[in-house]
């Protein structure tokens, strides 16, 4: 699947869980901090998104995420190993 994809499926999680988002452009190089993006919004957003995909991450890979691109990069390098597909 295509990175845009991935991308979008990170914002909809984004904007599900934290409306406020919604409200203007999401800058994906933004700390999550900015966004409001709190540690348990992060788990959120990551293992929603993580469940959409089919993927997983390893907890020290989301522990790393600074910003919504980590993310998006994250989700689609799992997507590209066949070795992080959720059973």
């Amino acid at each position: 699947m295509a990175k845009d994809h991935v991308q979008q499926v990170v914002i909809k999680h984004l904007h599900r869980l934290i409306p406020e988002t919604a409200a203007a452009p999401v800058r994906l190089d933004a700390p999550l901090n900015e966004l409001g993006v709190d540690s348990l919004d992060l788990l959120d957003v990551t293992s929603h998104a993580m469940m959409e995909l089919g993927v997983k991450l390893p907890r020290s890979e989301v522990s790393g995420i600074k910003r919504l691109q980590d993310i998006i990069d994250a989700l689609d390098r799992a997507q590209n190993n066949p070795e992080t597909s959720a059973p």
